[in-house]
């Protein structure tokens, strides 16, 4: 048999209703096999059953029968259930067997193997009529030598005998060959070792023979480029097979990638191109071709037989996180042997244990253990993550009791249970949680219990005295939503700013700010209240008109737009006359007099708020305050208002300033460039524009405008940009470039991108990467 012909063994399987479980079983047996044993061998198990039947005219068991009339291997297996009659026979069971006996008898096909599940003695004392029939047809089997079969007493046993058989099937078959199995005879080593060469040799395609052929001339200046390049594939495949460090360049990998359709590769040249596509850490050697083999998906199958055999240990690593990232969910036996094939190296023990963590069976728990006490930190974080999650299911409360011993991060299971409101663990464990665990353990409990409407003062009084400010913010939030109210010079003793700017403190609390925490004290406050608040000095002043602002702009709108006609000179007065006052009352005289920049700098953040207030019910007439104010404020502080305005009710005459501000101020840059995309008659000239900056940041911005243009223009300037010598704008081009066009034609794209004399490896990286993998 060639090696690139894969040899397709049928099962059929036999077996009435009362067995799914065991049916489920052998799906998953036949699936570790294909994976780990056909990938190797170039064998694969199908297997049928009813539930694979094509609904058809006529009598359905005519249609199963037809599987049963061309199966290779037949496997039944029964319970208490004998099944239905077929209007030919009293079940479809014993048709299916009667009719693979009678092929087996003519022709030696198919193999039979039953296997029957133990039952209890108080069912055999009073059978029923379907017990009673499965029990005859045991005695007529075991009275007649017909079938060799088997007893199992639970699912785990059926899948361990069922796997053991098929695997000593396919070993017999493989030792002695399909055809010939009757007449070749293997007696010595001798004979086995020339066999093995005789089966290498027929992988040596004629591109490969002729190649050599040239070689054991001294033909060398016969050789082509290419077939220079196809003998070194070759030669480096053979070598990969004896050294797991041997791997392509980047150059090779894409010369290979430039004849993928056109040569015919052997096995040992295609697995060395997913090596090395596994092996590069650069986003520019493509791979996922080599997996897609030939429009046949293998990629999960090929990543678990690597992920399984590979003795280089980036290249397991990439493979197992690729399969956690295209999401397929880990069966138990296969994590076995992963943990047992690696158990020695903590590096891909890591990303294992991270793969084990989304399974679905908690059985792999006893594999978990050993690592909970591993020397290396990060073994022992992700195996109790893992543990953690998978002890979930059989006892979540022993999995939280163990969370808070360990103070880990927060498994991904329980984040989606608290979001979904389904986390099934008794509340006072979570109570005690907030004093007994580390933070994030902390953290998780309070949010949760906020979550579900369980925390009480006792508790948010407790957190405002932890030492994180992220769970400070919890218990704070909850006793200002029932009504406890604080200065704000207590609320900036709970949450104060950082002394030490470079702390690992303020990085984690930098969005956990004093202001931000009183403004939830200050939404409590009617209108009233917070307009008597209102000042240009200090921050309580500037929140109160912030929060008015934001909750009450329709009531105070008319006072927003007198504030932002006379740019806040009238409210500058007032405070100075209110700070006046009040110091009159305590026997002191006012006499701030704020510096024309203090004083600019004040009224610039009041301009700001009012532009974001009135953006949020702008009308036609409010144009002109974006246009007033848009650069013209400190450090751009109105503008990303103004711009929103502009965007509403703007036109050509605004192009100028959002350009403008596009060049000036980076924070605003994308924004405003959007936006004057809408008015611009030329939007090309724009974009290419901002494309030639010196500056990566514009650059970046230009090429996500490309979407604004007409699909046609569209694709012809991503075709452009593929050229282009800024690695992230070809990123995006090749990306939405595919988006805009079909398979086959993108497929034909990449075939003439790639044949220019030159061309960027990234490009087809993302074009090969959307063409094959799993999306």
């Amino acid at each position: 048999m060639s090696s690139n012909q894969r040899q397709i063994i049928r099962v059929f399987i036999a077996t009435p209703s009362d067995l799914s479980e065991e049916r489920d079983r052998l799906n998953s047996v036949v699936d570790r096999i294909n994976t780990v044993f056909g990938r190797k061998f170039n064998i694969q198990l199908d297997l049928y059953g009813w539930k694979d039947v094509t609904p058809g005219f006529g009598r359905p068991q005519d249609l199963i029968n037809k599987d049963v009339e061309n199966c290779d291997l037949f496997i039944g297996s029964l319970w208490k259930r004998w099944g239905k009659p077929t209007g030919k026979c009293d079940s479809g069971f014993k048709e299916e067997f009667d009719i693979a006996v009678e092929r087996n008898r003519i022709s030696k096909k198919p193999e039979i193997c039953l296997y029957f599940k133990k039952i209890d003695e108080d069912a055999i004392k009073d059978p029923g009529e379907q017990l009673k029939k499965v029990l005859d047809f045991k005695t007529e089997l075991s009275d007649g030598n017909k079938v060799l079969f088997y007893e199992f007493n639970t699912p785990e046993d059926f899948e361990k005998y069922t796997h053991d058989h098929l695997l000593s099937y396919l070993y017999n078959l493989i030792e002695v060959g399909p055809e010939e199995k009757a007449e070749v005879k293997l007696s010595s080593e001798t004979e086995n070792k020339t066999v093995a060469k005789e089966d290498e040799s027929k992988q040596l395609n004629l591109e490969i023979k002729s190649i050599i052929k040239k070689i054991s001339s001294s033909k060398f200046n016969d050789l082509t480029y290419w077939e220079r390049i196809r003998n070194l594939l070759f030669s480096v495949s053979l070598y990969a097979e004896y050294s797991s460090t041997k791997f392509l360049n980047v150059h090779e990998a894409h010369l290979a990638y430039c004849k993928r359709t056109e040569w015919n590769l052997t096995d040992k040249e295609r697995h060395l191109l997913v090596r090395t596509f596994l092996e590069s850490d650069s986003k520019t050697i493509p791979g996922w071709y080599w997996l897609y083999n030939n429009g046949k998906n293998v990629i999960e199958g090929d990543l678990k037989f690597i992920a399984l055999n590979d003795f280089n240990q980036k290249v397991t690593i990439k493979a197992i996180s690729i399969l956690k990232e295209i999401h397929k969910v880990p069966d138990a036996n296969f994590l076995k042997d992963l943990f047992k094939q690696h158990n020695d190296n903590m590096e891909i023990m890591k990303q294992l244990l991270s793969y084990a963590s989304t399974s679905n069976d908690n059985s792999i728990l006893d594999v978990i253990i050993p690592y909970l006490t591993s020397s290396d930190d990060d073994v022992r974080k992700k195996a109790i993550d893992a543990y953690v999650s998978l002890l979930y299911d059989r006892d979540s409360d022993a999995s939280f009791k163990y969370f808070i011993e360990k103070s880990v991060s927060v498994p991904a299971k329980f984040i989606k249970c608290k979001d979904q409101k389904d986390f099934k663990v008794k509340n006072e464990l979570i109570v005690e949680a907030i004093s007994k665990g580390g933070e994030e353990v902390r953290e998780f409990s309070a949010s949760y219990l906020l979550k579900m409407d369980e925390m009480n003062s006792e508790i948010a009084n407790k957190l405002l005295n932890d030492p994180s400010a992220s769970i400070r913010k919890i218990g704070f939030e909850w006793l200002v939503n029932n009504g406890v109210e604080k200065t704000y010079n207590e609320v900036e003793q709970l949450f104060p700013e950082s002394k030490d700017r470079n702390s690992l403190l303020d990085f984690f609390d930098k969005n956990i700010k004093c202001d931000d925490m009183y403004k939830l004290i200050l939404q409590k406050k009617t209108k009233e209240q917070l307009l008597d608040m209102v000042s240009i000095y200090g921050n309580v002043g500037k929140l109160a008109y912030e929060v008015l602002c934001e909750k009450d702009i329709e009531q105070i709108k008319d006072r927003v737009r007198l504030d932002l006609d006379d740019g806040f000179v009238s409210l500058e007065r007032d405070s100075n006359m209110k700070m006046a006052e009040m110091y009159k009352k305590i026997g002191k005289q006012f006499s701030f007099e704020p510096s024309l920049e203090v004083s600019k700098f004040y009224r610039d953040t009041f301009i700001s708020i009012a532009l974001r207030g009135i953006s949020r019910i702008a009308e036609s007439n409010d144009i002109k305050y974006a246009r007033k104010y848009i650069g013209k404020t400190e450090l751009g502080r109105g503008d990303d208002a103004a711009i929103e305005i502009i965007s509403k009710f703007g036109s050509e005459e605004d192009l100028n300033a959002l350009l403008e501000i596009a060049r000036n101020n980076f924070l605003v840059q994308e924004k405003a460039l959007i936006v004057a995309m809408q008015f611009a008659k030329n939007k090309n000239s724009i974009i290419r524009e901002f494309l030639a900056d010196k500056n990566a940041g514009p650059r970046h911005n230009a090429v996500k405008l490309i979407v604004k243009l007409d699909d046609d223009f569209k694709k012809e300037f991503y075709k452009e940009l593929l050229s282009f010598d800024d690695d992230y704008v070809r990123s995006v081009a090749a990306t939405e470039l595919a988006h805009l066009i079909t398979r086959d034609d993108l497929e034909n794209f990449l075939n003439e991108y790639i044949e220019q004399d030159s061309y960027y490896y990234n490009v087809v990286y993302i074009f090969d990467k959307i063409l094959y993998s799993y999306n």
